[in-house]
């Protein structure tokens, strides 16, 4: 570690190999922030930290990417981009389908949605068997929490729906569980807007 110091600022990011963590030059503590070096000479506090490497997915071959390697945005785009959300959950037809269906019961019977028809063979960009869960935007802040409690160990990838579809599928959704590879070479980079779908469930219970 310490052959990988170089006189610095008091805070310096350095990149010392492709794919490797960053180095923070600080002369205090920052939190958040593990200690991995040791007091550089002739400054008292000024100490090295490893940082964690945060990845992306690979979306051709599930392996990770550095998020360096992703496009720095210049300007913030608004959230009235998202016209509503789509969940994938993800099941195996030998093994977990039953707790699939189970979540698409409760799913129905608590949230106005639109459930979409079984895939038990791949389709599109999906690496493995699923359904979709489509649902307005209003329904996020319950909808997306209750299925971080509730997703029963299945894979759920949650994305917006906005005028690109592989943007939405590969570089802006969240995984609820384990995540898959998305093979986004399959989605177009421009479509018409999707709006808010249609609730095909009759929900009364509260989530």
């Amino acid at each position: 570690m310490r052959n990988n110091v170089v006189p610095a600022a008091d805070i310096e990011f350095q990149n010392l190999r492709p794919g490797g963590a960053s180095v923070l030059r600080n002369k205090f503590f920052t939190k958040g922030m593990w200690r991995a070096g040791y007091p550089s000479p002739g400054r008292r506090h000024n100490f090295v930290y490893r940082l964690p490497v945060l990845h992306s997915f690979d979306r051709s071959n599930g392996d990770s990417i550095p998020m360096s390697e992703t496009t720095a945005m210049t300007i913030p785009r608004p959230i009235a981009e998202i016209s509503s959300y789509h969940a994938h959950i993800y099941y195996d037809p030998a093994t977990t389908r039953p707790t699939a269906e189970q979540l698409r019961t409760w799913i129905g019977e608590r949230f106005p949605v639109q459930l979409g028809r079984w895939h038990d063979v791949r389709v599109g960009p999906h690496d493995g068997a699923m359904f979709q869960v489509a649902f307005a935007k209003e329904h996020f802040a319950t909808l997306v929490p209750w299925l971080m409690l509730n997703h029963g160990g299945l894979s759920i990838l949650v994305h917006p729906n906005t005028v690109n579809p592989r943007r939405d599928h590969a570089d802006d959704p969240f995984w609820i569980g384990t995540s898959l590879p998305i093979h986004d070479e399959k989605l177009p980079s421009e479509s018409e807007l999707e709006g808010a779908p249609q609730p095909n469930t009759a929900p009364h219970l509260t989530p």
